[in-house]
């Protein structure tokens, strides 16, 4: 009887440890878990290292719109200049990307309609800037109708963080998926490459079904229909200058994306004048900050 008494105790005993040896294995495994958080990419072709630096091995390219896992690891590259996150691909690979770029616990979204930034979930707070359809962002807080966005304006070479409201954004797959390759034909120089990579959008019937196709369809109709003359700005600023001259510039400008129409070239400038709903603004442009 002593036997069997000492016997069921030990195995009451083995019983327990084993418990607890799992109990601390599912612990690790969910402090892991919080470690680790999906986060979305916000720019094209951004570089992933096998170091905190610029200096590191280069790995891989990050697509505009890509999904990451991150990795809860930021260092700062003193001599770049930069903060570097830890991330891990879809197909496991991991390394070391630029933290402005990777948006942590966010999704991904298009835009699907005209919609001004505002600076706070509060309409009073307005800004003047407007993303437009087919720009992607992350959307990172959902607060009621409104939404805290990071994303670029096709407008803009540089990322910015706000409030949308709900109704402006979709997170339908092929919308996203649209928006994210509009952003990508956009971003080329080259006009005719910029009309290539539109239409190949307009032929995938894998986003055919996407709600954004008639503003793909829309925005190749207008490049399309520029004349010989006209030619669009590529940087965020394009200032007029009274004549072509570096001392001769004035308070107007035009913005990335917008189409002028030139007429003679002098010293480096070109001609132009810009049509703002009736409002005709002339003056001379330099030729290197248009198309």
């Amino acid at each position: 009887m002593r036997i069997l008494t000492i016997t069921l105790a030990l195995l009451i005993i083995a019983c327990g440890k084993k418990t607890a040896d799992t109990g601390t294995t599912a612990d690790s495994t969910s402090a892991e878990a919080t470690k680790t958080v999906m986060s979305v990419c916000v720019f094209e072709g951004i570089s992933l290292r096998s170091e905190p630096s610029q200096k590191g091995k280069w790995i891989a390219g990050i697509a505009l719109g890509e999904k990451l896992t991150y990795l809860n690891e930021v260092v700062h590259d003193s001599v770049g200049k930069l903060d570097y996150a830890k991330v891990r691909l879809s197909d496991g690979t991991e390394g070391w990307a630029s933290a402005a770029f990777v948006i942590p616990n966010a999704r991904p979204a298009a835009v699907i309609s005209s919609s001004f930034f505002y600076k706070r979930p509060d309409l009073s707070t307005v800004t003047d800037k407007a993303f437009e359809p087919l720009d992607f962002v992350a959307v990172t807080t959902e607060e009621g109708e409104w939404m805290r966005v990071t994303g670029k304006r096709r407008k803009n070479s540089y990322i910015e963080e706000g409030w949308l409201n709900r109704g402006a954004v979709s997170f339908n797959e092929i919308d996203v998926a649209v928006a994210s390759m509009t952003a990508k034909a956009m971003a080329s120089s080259d006009a005719s490459k910029r009309k290539g990579e539109l239409d190949k959008i307009l032929k995938n019937s894998a986003v055919s079904g996407s709600q954004l196709v008639g503003e793909v369809r829309n925005l190749l109709a207008d490049m399309g229909s520029f004349a010989t003359n006209t030619k669009r700005v590529v940087v965020d600023r394009a200032y007029f200058y009274d004549s072509p001259n570096d001392n001769a510039k004035t308070g107007a400008y035009v913005v990335r994306g917008d189409a002028v129409t030139v007429a003679e070239s002098s010293g480096g400038f070109i001609r132009a004048s810009f049509n703002a709903g009736g409002t005709v603004t002339d003056g001379w442009i330099k030729a290197s900050e248009l198309e």
